[in-house]
């Protein structure tokens, strides 16, 4: 019986040190994977706008692709009165910052 419990522990102990030693690729680049992307493809876009600042109090996004000059409109839902103008136009240069960087036909 101990023999048994000694190796149901062990192998627990190792599945708990395997699992912790690995590594995803994906969270390790971050927002960075989707450099290159373009307008037309909603979930890279969709997800480089949540991991930007202020990305939960993002209400829609929408994207031009119909026509160039391509474009994303993103729709906040009301900002606190506490949020300042200047933090309002800081995250607004971040974020478009970001979108430009990493979207290849964005304008």
């Amino acid at each position: 019986m101990k023999k048994v419990t000694r190796s149901i522990i062990f192998s627990r102990f190792l599945m708990l040190l395997i699992s912790g030693c690995s590594t995803n690729v994906s969270s390790k680049q971050g927002i960075f994977q989707y450099k290159g992307s373009y307008v037309g493809d909603n979930s890279a876009v969709g997800n480089i706008v949540k991991s930007l600042p202020h990305s939960t109090e993002l209400k829609q996004i929408s994207l031009q692709t119909k026509k160039e000059p391509y474009g994303i409109t993103l729709d906040y839902k009301e900002i606190n009165s506490t949020m300042v103008e200047k933090e309002m136009k800081k995250t607004a240069m971040y974020n478009s910052t970001f979108i430009f960087a990493l979207i290849k036909n964005v304008e």
